[in-house]
């Protein structure tokens, strides 16, 4: 997509966009860049002053960003009609060493989210630490225990 094939809808859904994931970034505490300087590109990547801020992050950043990013975008494709299936996955929040108050807080920003968007997160925290995170929190956990849902098969 360039400038010129962009409508007036479509510009006006970037900017609900941006103004939807800056303040995310904010509430995370992501670092790499001011949250007030983070554009959405052409392609829809996240930039400051055109540069990939994906690549200019630390990998706890990167993921805050991964996260207010899918958010944002699930937020303003549901709410304006989008074209969004409604459906987030998210993989181990707590994998880069992001502090347990920051997955909280975005598990709260999660659950603010519209009823009709499904999540799932997948987390090796132990279930006692979810519940404590979720408080009173909506939410099912399916617990596989010691089980993996790909396994290796020996060989015989």
């Amino acid at each position: 997509m360039n400038e010129k094939s962009q409508t007036t809808s479509d510009r006006r859904r970037i900017q609900k966009w941006t103004s939807e994931l800056r303040p995310l970034l904010s509430i995370v505490k992501s670092t790499s860049a001011a949250p007030d300087e983070v554009d959405l590109d052409l392609t829809m990547q996240p930039v400051v002053d055109g540069y990939d801020i994906g690549f200019q992050s630390s990998a706890s950043d990167g993921i805050r960003l991964r996260w207010s990013y899918l958010r944002s975008l699930a937020s303003v494709s549901t709410e304006g009609q989008g074209s969004h299936p409604g459906l987030l996955i998210l993989d181990e929040p707590a994998q880069q060493g992001i502090e347990a108050d920051s997955v909280v807080t975005f598990l709260d920003i999660l659950a603010s989210m519209s009823t009709s968007t499904q999540m799932l997160i997948t987390t090796s925290e132990p279930p006692a630490r979810l519940a404590d995170w979720l408080g009173d929190t909506e939410f099912q956990l399916i617990d596989l225990g010691d089980e993996r849902l790909l396994k290796l098969l020996e060989a015989e």
